[in-house]
C-alpha cells in the first residue's frame, strides 16, 4: 500500500527525533490498550493482517497526527465492532462516562487461561511458516529484479526498492503473508 504506510516511510515528515531512555508507555492508557489487543485477537475479533489493515484504513492526516497505540486503538474498536464483541454505542457512553469521571476504576476481569496462554506466546513466539510443495522462485545468488508498480493493497515492497535490482541473500521458507 503506498502513502503513509510504506514501509520505506515518506520523505518531507521532517526528521525522526526518537527519546533518549524511553520508556515502553507513556501513560497508562496505552498499557491498557496493549493488554486489549491480544484478548481480543484470542476471542476471534482479528487476525494479525486484519489488525494491521485496521490501521491502514486510518485517514492520512489523522493518522500522522495520532499517536501510535491509538492506531491500535482505532483497529480494535473497528474490529471489535464488526465481530459484535462490542457495541459502537455502548463504546461512545462508556467514554463519556469515564470522562465525565476520571477517577473512576474500569472493572477487572480474571482469566487465568488466557494470561498463561499469552505467557507462552510471549515466552516462544508464534510460527508463522507454512510448508509448500512448490519449490522457491528465485535461488539464493540469482539477480532478481523488484516489480515497480504500485499496490492498492499491504504489500511489503516499499516504494524505495521497486524497480531496483539486487541478489537473493537467503531463502527462509514460506511463511503467511498477505501480499
Amino acid at each position: 500500500m503506498d502513502g503513509i504506510h510504506d514501509l520505506g516511510g515518506r520523505a518531507g515528515l521532517g526528521p525522526i527525533n526518537p527519546e533518549n531512555d524511553e520508556p515502553v508507555f507513556h501513560s497508562d492508557w496505552e498499557r491498557s490498550v496493549l493488554v486489549m489487543f491480544p484478548a481480543l485477537a484470542m476471542a476471534g475479533a482479528f487476525n494479525l493482517d486484519q489488525f494491521r489493515s485496521g490501521m491502514e484504513q486510518i485517514p492520512p492526516h489523522d493518522y500522522l497526527m495520532s499517536q501510535y497505540y491509538e492506531h491500535w486503538m482505532h483497529a480494535m474498536v473497528h474490529w471489535g465492532s464488526e465481530a459484535g464483541i462490542f457495541d459502537p454505542a455502548d463504546l461512545d457512553r462508556r467514554t463519556r462516562e469515564y470522562l465525565e469521571n476520571p477517577e473512576k476504576m474500569p472493572p477487572t476481569r480474571q482469566d487465568p487461561e488466557m494470561v498463561a496462554a499469552l505467557e507462552a506466546l510471549i515466552a516462544s513466539g508464534d510460527d508463522y511458516r507454512r510448508p509448500v510443495e512448490t519449490p522457491a522462485k528465485f535461488a539464493v545468488g540469482e539477480t532478481v529484479v523488484v516489480r515497480a508498480d504500485a499496490s492498492t493493497t499491504h504489500t511489503r515492497r516499499a516504494s524505495y526498492i521497486r524497480g531496483r535490482t539486487g541478489k537473493v541473500s537467503a531463502a527462509h521458507g514460506a511463511y503467511v503473508l498477505p501480499d
